[in-house]
């Protein structure tokens, strides 16, 4: 953290470096203009421009499309709080008495593809159902615990039809996928659970591609989905459905899906992880993920 000279009005202002920021959040920038602060945690605040785009900074070690971390310690809750305002620019996050600057060494995170075995598809069902007799004492009055616990107690003699029935608030139309819009905005916070089942599922079909082959009736739902999420939850969740569509997602998250299509990783860790991923969105996100694989 150093102090820097600034030239609009103030002698100077905190300045702190930015480590690493994600490939989503490149569009941000370039829009540059004004920007409010949407969100403050204890790690972090969120931030979201006109066009209704969310950034996320932060002192967390994990990388994300949408997040900047910070070279330094940063206690959030004292520097602002919900409401307060910024202005973007292409290299930097301007406050009133501090900002945050992005310099040559700041670093781009965009999360490697995920490869499935195009030959067979059962391992990786295999170690999430696996997965799922780990997490579900984490998860007791989850929303979908009770899908969870129909597929640990029953999987794989349970019907897919039957299963599909335990996710709550959807809509009609498996084949086309309709039933995902009536997880908008389902359940509470800056990303409701029914946005995390669809970022896992979105995430999970973008590398499912190959024996799900994109259509042009997928493709133009997705965009509907889009759209409708811009309108119906909350701006952090519709920016996360939207990085998901493309294959990207906190890298949590992408461990996880990792290790369900190649075993790599060590199981407690990828746990350890995907707990860690908010009160609940870890799981939310993973339950997703593991409809998309059980539509196979």
């Amino acid at each position: 953290m150093t102090k820097v000279n600034y030239p609009n009005g103030k002698t100077e202002i905190v300045s702190f470096k930015v480590k690493c920021l994600g490939d989503c959040v490149l569009s941000v920038l370039k829009e540059e203009g004004d920007a409010v602060v949407l969100g403050v945690t204890s790690k972090g605040l969120f931030l979201q421009n006109q066009s209704q785009q969310v950034c996320f900074v932060s002192q967390d070690v994990f990388n994300g499309p949408i997040t900047i971390n910070l070279h330094d310690k940063v206690n959030f809750k004292a520097l602002t709080e919900v409401g307060d305002l910024c202005v973007i620019l292409k290299d930097r996050i301007v406050f009133t008495d501090f900002q945050f600057v992005i310099h040559q060494r700041s670093s781009i995170f965009s999360p490697p593809p995920i490869q499935f075995n195009m030959e067979d598809i059962s391992p990786a069902i295999e170690r999430s159902v696996d997965f799922v007799t780990t997490l579900i004492g984490e998860y007791e009055d989850g929303v979908f615990s009770p899908f969870l616990r129909k597929i640990v107690a029953d999987y794989p003699q349970v019907e897919k039809e039957e299963l599909l029935a335990l996710i709550p608030n959807m809509g009609d139309g498996f084949k086309r996928f309709e039933w995902l819009t009536g997880l908008l905005g389902y359940g509470r916070g800056l990303t409701p659970s029914g946005d995390d089942f669809i970022c896992g599922f979105l995430l999970a079909k973008h590398y499912l591609n190959p024996f799900l082959p994109v259509t042009v009736e997928y493709d133009a739902y997705v965009d509907e989905l889009k759209t409708l999420a811009a309108q119906k939850t909350t701006a952090l969740s519709a920016t996360l459905i939207a990085c998901a569509s493309l294959g990207k997602a906190d890298e949590r998250i992408m461990h996880t899906l990792d290790w369900i299509a190649s075993g790599n990783g060590e199981l407690l860790k990828i746990k350890e992880e995907l707990l860690s991923y908010g009160s609940s969105s870890g799981i939310d996100t993973f339950a997703g993920m593991l409809v998309a694989l059980l539509m196979l």
